[in-house]
């Protein structure tokens, strides 16, 4: 009895231990299963956004050979086995490298894109180019292609193929990276040599008229033995630049000229063309003038007296040239203040003479020189 009931005993044990590896077992087994997936599921790189699973390819706009019709299809299907779309731009055939690299940066800022390629043709081989924006990053190789434009097309997909799948992975790319161009900045041009003398500054008047008509008084003192006489003076002008051209009219009443034993009115009304030239300039214009007129000049015997006899009234025309300096000062608008000075010169001066017992005496004579001043006003049109 004691030997089966030993017996019985060591079997209980074992039994309870077995109970306790199979729980254990499938504790680990759950976990292990439960773990599984987890593991599977970080291992998978989470995908593009949309915006960015486009690669854009730079196509020279010229007739594309035959390397060109392949390389295409053939770099379209190797991206489509890593989810990437692919986009054509045309570029023109006489781009360089930096217009190359402006485009691709062009497209970048545009819309959102993941890399830019783009291939050029030498003697004996050809560049592949990739730009990356993320930094911004450009990466060149140089390829020996074969002479059959299937298989070269096929080995520059391949070689694009491996860089974009290098970049996607986060590895390094299987290409040089080279600077990216800068644009060529036109040189300065050089500075003119400073001179020592100061430059003489011409300063023009903007308000200056093209063109005016002027009413002033004036003051003359014509004829010997009378006072100054004052009169009226209507002037037109036109300026070609600094030169003026016009014509002027001006108006006197009677100019009575008297003595003891005659007296006679004089009446004129001189009528002139002038040219002037402007020195001055600003708010302040000097002219400088020279005029030619012709005045009728008309005679009246008011009273004679023994032994001096009368004469009928006549007309007799006196011609003159004249020079003069006149200032005008801008005041307001188109509105001009003038004065001038100068003399006139009579060509044919004569006098005022009476008969007397088969001779004649002079009342009074035209002088040679005879002083005029101006003041009026200027309204001018531009």
């Amino acid at each position: 009895m004691p030997a089966i009931h030993s017996m019985k005993l060591r079997l209980n044990r074992r039994q309870c231990w077995g109970r306790v590896f199979a729980a254990i077992t499938a504790l680990c087994t759950s976990q292990a299963l439960c773990a599984a997936p987890s593991t599977a599921q970080n291992e998978v790189a989470p995908p593009l956004p949309a915006a960015q699973s486009r690669v854009v390819v730079l196509i020279q706009s010229a007739s594309p050979d035959a390397l060109g019709l392949d390389f295409l299809p053939n770099l379209r299907w190797q991206l489509s086995e890593l989810v990437l779309t692919l986009s054509e731009r045309t570029a023109p055939e006489f781009f360089e490298l930096i217009d190359y690299v402006s485009e691709a940066q062009k497209v970048s800022s545009t819309s959102e894109t993941f890399l830019v390629a783009w291939i050029t043709r030498k003697q004996s081989h050809i560049n592949v180019y990739l730009y990356d924006p993320k930094g911004p990053h450009l990466y060149a190789r140089e390829v020996a292609v074969s002479e059959s434009p299937a298989a070269a097309s096929e080995e520059l997909a391949l070689i694009l193929r491996s860089a974009i799948q290098a970049r996607l992975d986060g590895g390094d790319v299987a290409m040089a990276e080279i600077a990216l161009p800068k644009p060529v900045v036109a040189a300065p041009l050089p500075r003119p040599p400073v001179s020592p003398f100061p430059e003489k500054q011409v300063v023009t008047c903007a308000r200056e008229p093209k063109g005016a008509i002027a009413l002033s008084g004036i003051l003359t003192h014509p004829v010997s033995e009378a006072n100054w006489q004052g009169g009226l003076s209507l002037r037109l002008w036109a300026r070609v630049r600094p030169v003026r051209f016009g014509l002027g009219y001006s108006v006197f009443p009677g100019l009575a000229v008297s003595s003891n034993q005659a007296g006679i009115l004089v009446q004129r009304h001189p009528m002139e063309a002038f040219v002037g030239y402007r020195l001055g300039s600003g708010d302040l214009n000097v002219i400088v003038e020279s005029a030619f007129s012709a005045d009728p000049i008309r005679r009246e015997t008011t009273f004679s007296r023994e032994p001096l006899s009368g004469q009928q009234p006549n007309w007799r025309w006196l011609w003159a040239v004249s020079g003069r300096v006149r200032f005008e000062t801008y005041l307001v608008s188109s509105l001009w203040l003038t004065t001038a000075g100068g003399a006139e010169f009579p060509l044919n001066p004569y006098s005022f003479e009476f008969a007397m017992a088969g001779q004649t005496q002079a009342l009074a004579k035209i002088l040679p020189v005879r002083p005029t001043f101006e003041l009026g006003l200027v309204l001018g049109w531009r």
